[in-house]
């Protein structure tokens, strides 16, 4: 059996965080919940599950996963988001499986709107890797989509999926959208990355085309579509934003 740790982040979030929570006991007893100050009754229902509560400021995704490391007993670590559920698949495959510390595994997600899955389109080949060994890797510390930062090129997909419940509505996904357009700006313009007055345009336009059409998103129906355009919405505000920030610096 292997001896794992899972570290989480929160704020607030119930019941979906608890159903999370859950889910990581089918693999371990050591689970580090990073809360940085929720309202709802995460922190107390996390503790009466047994889990290791860290109350913390936000420091960012990746310095707040870090320091979730720092509190971990296991030598391998499994980042779980507050959304995501291991399957009882994944979680047998996990406790089965022999780990080295050279390796960063990950896992294929699968998501949903509501309790809808989304088959096709931008999520329909949807890999995150999220476990590795304490000694080998460190989340970067950018603000928006960070990785895992390791020693090693070897990858292994283990061939189970996570359950990723990603907004409950299309309306929850747009505000969130809207907010990931602004840090994914500030993380372009802090990498110097310049975008000219056509951008905004033409990579919307090639978004919602790869993923509308060649990745077959029309075929998730209304949800389909909606995605597509809110994903190439997003894509042009960024690159709208960006520019913004280069014309007032």
């Amino acid at each position: 059996m292997n001896s794992l740790s899972v570290v989480m982040i929160s704020k607030n979030g119930m019941p979906v965080v608890l159903d999370a929570l859950k889910s990581a006991k089918n693999i371990t007893t050591d689970i580090i919940l990073m809360d940085s100050g929720s309202t709802d009754g995460t922190q107390a229902c996390a503790r009466e599950l047994g889990v290791k509560v860290i109350d913390t400021s936000w420091n960012g995704f990746g310095a707040t996963r870090n320091e979730g490391a720092s509190h971990a007993s296991n030598e391998f670590i499994l980042y779980l988001d507050a959304d995501e559920i291991i399957t009882p698949a994944l979680a047998k495959a996990l406790m089965s499986m022999t780990f080295h510390r050279d390796v960063l595994y990950g896992f294929r997600r699968r998501n949903f709107v509501g309790s809808t899955e989304i088959r096709h389109g931008e999520w329909a080949h949807d890999i995150v890797y999220r476990l590795h060994h304490q000694s080998n890797g460190k989340w970067s510390l950018d603000d928006v989509h960070e990785t895992i930062i390791v020693d090693t090129r070897k990858r292994e997909i283990i061939n189970r999926s996570l359950f990723h419940y990603t907004t409950g509505s299309i309306e929850e996904y747009a505000l969130k959208l809207e907010r990931y357009a602004g840090l994914s700006a500030e993380k372009y313009f802090n990498q110097n990355k310049s975008a000219g007055p056509l951008k905004p345009f033409l990579a919307a336009a090639f978004n919602f085309t790869k993923n509308y059409l060649f990745r077959l998103g029309l075929l998730d129906g209304v949800l389909g579509w909606e995605l597509a355009v809110l994903h190439a919405k997003y894509t042009s505000a960024k690159y709208k934003k960006l520019r913004k920030m280069y014309e007032t610096h």
